[in-house]
């Protein structure tokens, strides 16, 4: 069995005083001996060469990588955005070609989850995230010389409750179209930048929707969205024609829609990827042409990131619960690959992104947790 302490030092057992150097938490194992578990996660980039997954440690300094999210720029180099459990902030990464490069983005309170990223043409990264600490949406921009932050929605300590699930996209202009739940009112909201301010939406308010919100849009940057109801617990599609909202249902068969993902093809049609927790955490897959068309792609998964290729096919990576590993499944369903095997991540928001390059060439980013474990003699 295991039980959990916060601060002591000393641990007693049958009269005898073990002494404890560094935990987070202990356990008695099934030979009798109490063992310390220490666990830290790092932030791990990889990208694929046709014949091997070529992988870096970007961050390793105290407990990072949750909530990753990753986008290539136009030069197909990596940017990352992710979170800092151990010091509770923002932080960001991106490679040159030559060196990866890492700093702290936010700093101001408990900040960085649910962190989405995009970056601009002329390759300034945009982060929306969550406030924790007052629960609100922020943003954050690089202009060329300097870091903006601001608070988008929500008002100070925590009146309202929002900023969970965000989903970022930029559009042509470079100007951020941003998605994500308000906790206190149950809705899917959305806010976007035009140029000369903030307008903000609720895309859809009936039950209790919104939760696992994912944003991606089409060439004229009208938004599409997914999202999950959590009332009936089905998997919804909203859209935007530039007056009108419209929403349907993709799957309501079971309990359905968690971790949801979108992306839209050159065809303006949407693809999407979720988990179906009544079919044993099942991966499902739905393309809309005229109708929606659902598929199985994997029978155990989760934390699903989903990109299309420049034929406006399908690809997927996410952890396989079952084998614990990171898989990258490409668009014919035939070829599964194993990224890395044996690999853990934070069950409450592990995070991980995909994205191909120009050339249809998988990248992926990571959340691997570091299994730290201490045998107490006494």
């Amino acid at each position: 069995y295991e039980f959990h302490k916060s601060s002591p030092t000393i641990v007693f057992y049958q009269d005898k005083i073990i002494q404890v150097v560094r935990y987070i938490n202990y356990y008695l194992d099934p030979n009798g001996f109490y063992k310390s578990k220490n666990e830290n996660g790092d932030l791990i980039y990889t990208n694929y060469d046709g014949w091997n997954w070529n992988t870096t440690t970007v961050d390793s300094i105290g407990d990072v990588g949750e909530h990753a999210s990753l986008v290539l720029d136009r030069f197909d180099k990596p940017h990352i955005a992710y979170y800092d459990s151990t010091n509770e902030n923002l932080k960001y990464a991106h490679y040159d070609g030559s060196n990866w490069t890492n700093i702290t983005v936010d700093s101001y309170g408990d900040v960085g989850k649910f962190a989405s990223i995009d970056v601009s043409t002329n390759v300034n990264p945009h982060i929306a995230y969550r406030d924790e600490t007052n629960t609100n949406l922020k943003y954050a921009y690089y202009n060329g010389s300097s870091w903006i932050n601001m608070t988008l929605d929500g008002n100070w300590q925590g009146v309202d409750n929002v900023g969970e699930y965000v989903s970022l996209q930029l559009d042509s202009g470079n100007w951020p179209h941003i998605a994500y739940y308000n906790a206190t009112a149950g809705d899917l909201m959305y806010m976007y930048n035009d140029g000369s301010m903030w307008h903000k939406h609720t895309a859809h308010s009936t039950n209790n929707v919104g939760m696992h919100a994912s944003i991606a849009l089409d060439s004229n940057d009208l938004p599409q969205f997914v999202h999950y109801n959590m009332q009936f617990q089905n998997l919804m599609y909203t859209t935007f024609d530039g007056t009108n909202w419209t929403t349907e249902p993709v799957d309501s068969v079971g309990r359905v829609g968690e971790n949801c993902t979108i992306v839209i093809d050159s065809n303006d049609l949407p693809h999407v990827a979720y988990v179906d927790r009544d079919n044993g955490g099942v991966i499902k897959y739905g393309h809309k042409n005229q109708s929606w068309e659902l598929s199985e792609i994997d029978e155990e998964g989760e934390f699903i990131s989903i990109d299309v290729d420049t034929q406006n096919r399908a690809h997927f990576s996410y952890y396989d619960l079952s084998d614990q590993d990171l898989r990258y499944l490409s668009h014919s369903g035939a070829n599964v690959d194993q990224i890395t095997q044996s690999i853990t991540f934070n069950q409450a928001w592990g995070g991980i992104g995909l994205a191909l390059d120009s050339q249809d060439v998988p990248h992926v980013a990571y959340q691997n947790l570091n299994i730290l474990q201490f045998l107490l003699l006494f």
